[in-house]
């Protein structure tokens, strides 16, 4: 639909963008996991320009449009007034939303849950996203969103404030006996979610999505004593909602200095205040990278000198500050309008600090993420992967290509001589021996290429990018842990839920093919709005900094040599980048390939 129908270098915020919201043929199932959506659009907060992406969110929201009869929603157009969707077993109405301007997303829910009853399910914006802010989200529930990409504001964009849905209908299962016992079967594997050995839930652990039996991330606080205002919280923080906690000695989490570079960090705070502001965004509608992104490039500037923006006044170490600022970036108010641009476009239009902004953000828009230089520990050769990930992706790859990184523990073992096991696994899963190897470039396309291929299946399934794929096999104990001869997870498993589900029997290589498909229409729709070789290169730079644990850097010939390889194996042009006509044709793309290569 976006190839057919998304005209290239289209605005995001065009009536005639798409807004895409698609479920999977395991959503509203049993399989483990399965409670995702996906929303596809182009993408406001992608720089240096918009394009094409894509975004998931977790909780019921995609089971409920399932029982409602309705595969998935493709929105176009623009209102003249605010408007939700209302929808229920199949019936659809385009309905007034002029009361719920303005309001958070826990009002918005709260509002429709009453005039619709309980058990609906609301996705929604807040302000952020009514104001066009470029990191606005869609909200579902306390905590699930899609964030990163600023899809609330395409939905702002329309006048869209929500969609709410109640279905009452079932799935229909293929082959629900042999179905059930695979659900059972991958429940047993995953329950320690991406590690391998089996431990008891912490307190206050929760699922945070349809069907999950793996209580991995998220946490409920209930009834904490607001700080900023009279009452309580109840939030559930999730993965970089914990930017915002931890209180240290110096004031500041993260530090990194190197090259003539100097980036301070960003403050974190007691465990109420912390909660609060995690709420606060998602009920704002705000993309919770925010403190991450802003803080070190705010702090650089104080440290410089500068204590005015746009008429306010800087103290970004200070919580009531932040509190304000939040409120102004959300509603576009003063120097919240420059910040609701993001961060990179407010440097470039300030003139200010435009090393640290490329350091925050370093490529398509998106902050810093698994880069072993800001965040996360990945040093060689987890750097040398992630770096050819996020060449290769539209936006932040680690939305749903986490699969190499989440072994960073074994690969450090490995590389200490302790975890031999993990060649066997390396060659197992990438057909190669050297996938884990320290400070070799040899072995570290294939990754690359099997985790994309995995992340469009995934988010086609849909399924949980923490959870699957299986790389690495369940153990009940740690002793039968180090006991194992063997210790590969089953790849296998999504092709086998798939095949129960809907009775198409596909083989883990067919399912793959599928997801090598996908990943050369995205790759074709990214082209066609002007991507090649020489922007996939942009992310060099950052990574030929120092890695922060052992100052290792990225050797650009030796990398630049790797890229030769991915395109390579993908089947893609080495010179730009492109998919090539036989690689297109291959796959089935024929009208695709015909675009894209009509001038050869």
């Amino acid at each position: 639909m976006a190839w057919d129908e998304i005209s290239p270098k289209i605005n995001p915020y065009s009536s005639e963008n798409r807004l895409i919201f698609m479920t999977g043929p395991l959503t509203g199932t049993l399989a483990p996991t399965s409670g995702r959506t996906i929303v596809c659009s182009v993408s406001p907060r992608i720089y240096p320009q918009p394009w094409y992406t894509r975004s998931t969110f977790g909780g019921y929201w995609g089971p409920e449009l399932k029982y409602a009869g309705i595969d998935g929603i493709v929105i176009q157009g623009k209102a003249a007034s605010p408007k939700y969707i209302w929808i229920e077993d199949g019936e659809v109405d385009i309905s007034n939303a002029k009361r719920l301007s303005g309001k958070g997303t826990y009002a918005t829910q709260k509002a429709l849950k009453k005039l619709h009853g309980d058990s609906v399910q609301v996705a929604c914006i807040g302000p952020a996203g009514e104001n066009l802010v470029r990191f606005a989200t869609i909200q579902h529930n306390l905590t699930n969103s899609a964030g990163q990409v600023g899809f609330g504001a395409v939905m702002g964009s329309k006048k869209l404030k929500a969609i709410a849905v109640r279905g009452t209908c079932g799935v229909k299962i293929a082959e629900p006996e042999r179905f059930l016992e695979l659900c059972r079967y991958v429940k047993r594997q995953a329950l320690p979610g991406h590690m391998a050995v089996r431990s008891s839930p912490r307190p206050g652990r929760i699922q945070c999505t349809h069907a999950c039996t793996t209580p991995c991330g998220a946490v409920i606080y209930r009834n904490l004593k607001s700080v900023f205002s009279d009452g309580f919280i109840n939030a559930t923080p999730l993965c970089n909602d914990c930017n915002w906690f931890g209180k240290p000695e110096n004031g500041l989490l993260v530090h990194y200095e190197a090259d003539g570079l100097k980036v301070k960090g960003w403050p974190g705070w007691d465990k109420s205040t912390a909660v609060e502001f995690t709420s606060l965004c998602e009920d704002l509608g705000l993309c919770t990278w925010v403190l991450q992104t802003l803080a070190p490039w705010l702090t650089k500037c104080v440290d410089d000198g500068i204590r005015n923006i746009g008429g306010l006044k800087l103290d970004p170490l200070e919580a009531e500050w932040w509190w304000k600022f939040l409120h102004m970036i959300a509603r576009r108010e003063g120097a919240g309008d420059i910040f609701a641009e993001d961060l990179i476009r407010a440097a470039e239009k300030l003139d200010l600090n435009l090393d640290v902004a490329r350091f925050q953000m370093p490529a398509w828009g998106a902050p810093a993420h698994r880069d072993s230089r800001q965040n996360d520990r990945h040093p060689s050769p987890g750097y040398i992967v992630t770096a050819l990930q996020w060449a290769m992706a539209s936006r932040d790859p680690f939305n749903s290509e986490h699969s190499y990184t989440l072994l960073q523990h074994y690969i450090d073992e490995y590389n200490l001589g302790k975890e031999p096991r993990l060649r066997k696994l390396s060659l197992k899963i990438y057909g190669t021996d050297k996938a884990f190897d320290r400070d070799t470039y040899e072995g570290k396309a294939q990754p690359v290429l099997f985790s994309g291929n995995r992340s469009c299946v995934k988010d086609s399934l849909l399924l949980c990018d923490w959870v699957f794929p299986r790389l690495i096999a369940s153990f009940e104990t740690d002793r039968d842990f180090k006991a194992a001869d063997d210790i590969a997870g089953d790849t296998s498993i999504e092709s086998c839920l798939f095949s129960a589900a809907t009775g198409v029997s596909w083989t883990e290589d067919e399912l793959d093919k599928a997801g090598e498909r996908i990943y050369n229409l995205e790759r074709a729709i990214l082209v066609r709005s002007g991507r090649s070789r020489r922007m996939d290169e942009t992310v060099i730079p950052h990574f030929k900094l120092p890695d922060k644990y052992d100052g290792t850097r990225l050797d650009e010939e030796r990398f630049r040599k790797l890229m030769d390889e991915f395109y390579r194996l993908r089947g893609w042009d080495q010179k730009t980048g492109i998919p090539t006509r036989r690689k297109l044709e291959e796959l089935g793309l024929r009208n695709v390939a015909a675009s894209i290569h009509q001038d050869s």
